[in-house]
C-alpha cells in the first residue's frame, strides 16, 4: 500500500518521505472524549484514517483540549518518553494557570495558522479508495470496546505486606495472580513490566509472573488443605506466599540486572530472514502458551498529570493491570472488554480477603 501511494504522483511521494523525515506527527481529532474509557478508546483505537501507524511518535489532540501520545514500542518504550511527556505536562499546567490570571488573548493577536502551515492532499486512485474503504470496514467490524477502570484498593497497602516481610510490589503482585486465578479458573501466562534503565541504553524487559511458587500459593488457596487445624492451615499458606513473593522478588532482580530471555528470544525471532528455517523453539506449544495473551500487568509509577495510559491486549479475553502502591492501599487500572474490567475488580477484592485471613492476623 505505501508502495502504490508514492507510485499515484510524485507529490504522493513527496509528501510519505516528508512525513519519514518529521520527529513526530500530531493528529487533530474531531471527537472529543470526556471520561477514561472514552479517551482510551479514542487515542488507541480511533479512526486508523488520522493515524499514521508508521509513525514512530504520534500527539492525538481533540477540540476539547484533552491530547496524548501514541508511540511504537519497536522504537519506545514507556520509561523513553517519560521525561517528554513530564516536561509537555508540565507545560499545560503552567499555561492553564498563565490562563486562570490573565485574559485570554483576542484572536485577532493570534498568528494566522496560514502563515506557518501549508495544506496538502494525498492523491489516491481506485485502487486504493478501494483498499482503505475495506480496511475501515474490517476495523469497524473487528474493533471492541474498553473499559479502563480506575481502582483504589484500601483494605491494606506496601505497610502490610513490609510488616509481612515481603516487597509491596511482589505482594501485590502475588495478589494480582490470585485474582487472576479466581477470575479465569485456572492460572494464565502473566508478564510484568521490567525497566532496564540501569543500562545505557536498556529497555524494559519482560519476566514470567506466573511462577510455580505463585502458582502453588494460588493452589494453596484454593484446594483443601492436608491440615485439619485451622492455625496449621493458616500457616501452611502464608509459608507459601512467603515463597511466592520471595520468588517474584528475586526474578524481578534479575531481570533489572540484564537477566531476563524475552525480549532476547523477541529480537532473535525477528531478525530471522525470509529463507531462514524457523527454529523448533518458537512454535514449541509449551513455548508459545507462555506468551502474552491472558495478563500484562505492569508497577511504574505515573506522574501524576499523566495517570491514564496503557496498551491494547492482543486477545480481546486480555486484562491489563497497572498497579501503584501506597503505604495504606494499592491504585489499580484494569483495561478488558465486555465487562471483564469490573469483573477482574470483584476477584482483586474477593482475593484481598483471602490474603487478610493469612495474613492480616
Amino acid at each position: 500500500t505505501r508502495t502504490l501511494l508514492r507510485e499515484v504522483s510524485e507529490s504522493n511521494k513527496d509528501l510519505v518521505e516528508t512525513i519519514d523525515k518529521a520527529a513526530f506527527l500530531v493528529c487533530l481529532d474531531e471527537q472529543s472524549p470526556t471520561s477514561p474509557s472514552d479517551r482510551y478508546n479514542q487515542y488507541l483505537l480511533g479512526d486508523p484514517r488520522n493515524r499514521w501507524c508508521d509513525k514512530s511518535l504520534q500527539f492525538i489532540v481533540c477540540p476539547n483540549g484533552a491530547s496524548a501520545y501514541v508511540c511504537s514500542h519497536s522504537n519506545f518504550d514507556g520509561v523513553t518518553t517519560q521525561k517528554l511527556i513530564e516536561s509537555l505536562n508540565s507545560g499545560i499546567a503552567r499555561y492553564n494557570a498563565l490562563q486562570e490570571d490573565c485574559e485570554v488573548a483576542p484572536q485577532s493577536s493570534l498568528v494566522p495558522h496560514e502563515q506557518f502551515m501549508e495544506h496538502h492532499t494525498f492523491a489516491t486512485s481506485e485502487v486504493l479508495s478501494n483498499h482503505i474503504k475495506l480496511v475501515q470496514r474490517d476495523f469497524d467490524a473487528g474493533k471492541p470496546t474498553y473499559t479502563y477502570l480506575h481502582h483504589h484498593h484500601t483494605k491494606f497497602g506496601g505497610r502490610f505486606f513490609r510488616a509481612n516481610k515481603a516487597t509491596p510490589n511482589a505482594g501485590f503482585q502475588v495478589l494480582i495472580q490470585l485474582a487472576s486465578r479466581l477470575f479465569f479458573g485456572h492460572q494464565v501466562p502473566s508478564w510484568e513490566t521490567v525497566s532496564q534503565r540501569m543500562f545505557r541504553q536498556g529497555r524494559v524487559d519482560l519476566i514470567q509472573t506466573a511462577l510455580p511458587a505463585v502458582t502453588a500459593f494460588c493452589t494453596a488457596m484454593q484446594e483443601k488443605s492436608r491440615h485439619t487445624h485451622p492455625a496449621a492451615i493458616k500457616e501452611d499458606r502464608r509459608a507459601s506466599f512467603h515463597a511466592a513473593a520471595t520468588a517474584l522478588a528475586t526474578t524481578l532482580s534479575r531481570v533489572g540486572r540484564g537477566e531476563g530471555f524475552s525480549r532476547h528470544f523477541t529480537a532473535l525471532r525477528e531478525v530471522l530472514r525470509e529463507d531462514e528455517p524457523v527454529p523448533d523453539l518458537f512454535t514449541d506449544p509449551a513455548y508459545v502458551k507462555t506468551l502474552p495473551q491472558k495478563l500484562r500487568t505492569d508497577c511504574a509509577r505515573l506522574d501524576p498529570l499523566l495517570s491514564e495510559g496503557g496498551i491494547v491486549m492482543p486477545d480481546r479475553e486480555g486484562i491489563w493491570v497497572h498497579f501503584y502502591v501506597e503505604d495504606e492501599g494499592c491504585r489499580f487500572v484494569v483495561v478488558a472488554t465486555d465487562g471483564r474490567a469490573e469483573a477482574f475488580v470483584r476477584r482483586l477484592e474477593e482475593a484481598s480477603e483471602l490474603m487478610w485471613e493469612v495474613l492480616g492476623g
